[in-house]
């Protein structure tokens, strides 16, 4: 994933945000489409603004 240990962790914590830039490390690491990591990051801030 060619990250640093602590963006690594931040990334599985979710304090780390997938956007435009980040979303090409995850899907070079699992082969998963950058569209699924920007729209598991647009669900994930849409469920925390509902709270």
């Amino acid at each position: 994933m060619n990250l640093e240990s602590s963006l690594l962790q931040d990334f599985i914590d979710g304090h780390l945000l997938v956007d435009a830039d980040f979303d090409r490390k995850p899907h070079d690491a699992t082969g998963v489409s950058k569209a699924f990591w920007l729209n598991m990051q647009f669900r994930y801030d849409k469920s925390r603004e509902s709270r």
